[in-house]
């Protein structure tokens, strides 16, 4: 029993720990079953910050009309709400936040202003799918107090009348240093290709 009561607190302060440099649009966020998540440490994202076409020719495929590159720590949560809520509800309760705490809109469209819902999993992620009517994007940016960056893209659809959302928060900041351990052995050393000797007179099969 105690060794379960020590885990459990371990747990709970890791929980903690993990969210408390998180932005309050985490904190906050409306019930939902979370779906998928996931959590760099340093990547790259691309941003759509413009109508998404669909060109032909040598590079056919769909393209941004615009696309902001960020470099940075990001999270990503998908979640799945009840057949009670609607796309455009969650959608706008987001607006809502993003304004509450000064967010510069960057672009958002809805429904089939936002193009083709293929476009949008080659973009954001596969596992968003439903109906194209229903769905809305906004593309957010606000100043964080350390002098970094946070960028907020948030993406709704209804699927069968069930709502999921797919939320990407970017923090813009300097890589953290990872030390690479280098073998010097591989440097100083030839590699055992080089190595191999070539023995001659050898009087039986290998």
């Amino acid at each position: 029993m105690k060794i379960f009561w020590v885990l459990s607190v371990v747990l709970l302060s890791l929980s903690v720990n993990a969210e408390s440099h998180l932005h309050v649009l985490f904190k906050h966020f409306p019930k939902a079953e979370l779906f998928n998540y996931e959590h760099k440490k340093f990547e790259q994202v691309n941003f759509v910050g413009g109508e998404i076409n669909y060109q032909e020719g040598e590079h056919e495929g769909y393209l941004a009309s615009i696309e902001l590159k960020a470099l940075g720590e990001s999270y990503q949560y998908i979640h799945d709400y009840s057949s009670n809520d609607s796309s455009i509800h969650i959608f706008q309760e987001m607006l809502d936040r993003l304004e509450e705490h000064k967010f510069e809109i960057l672009y958002d469209c809805a429904q089939s202003e936002c193009g083709d819902l293929s476009a949008w999993q080659l973009y954001l992620t596969n596992k968003v799918h439903g109906d194209e009517l229903t769905q809305h994007y906004v593309l957010a940016k606000q100043r964080g107090r350390e002098g970094n960056e946070w960028y907020v893209q948030f993406y709704t659809i209804d699927l069968d009348g069930e709502p999921r959302s797919f939320m990407k928060l970017l923090n813009s900041k300097e890589r953290p240093e990872i030390r690479l351990a280098i073998n010097h052995q591989l440097l100083l050393y030839p590699t055992d290709k080089e190595a191999l000797l070539t023995l001659d007179d050898i009087l039986f099969q290998t």
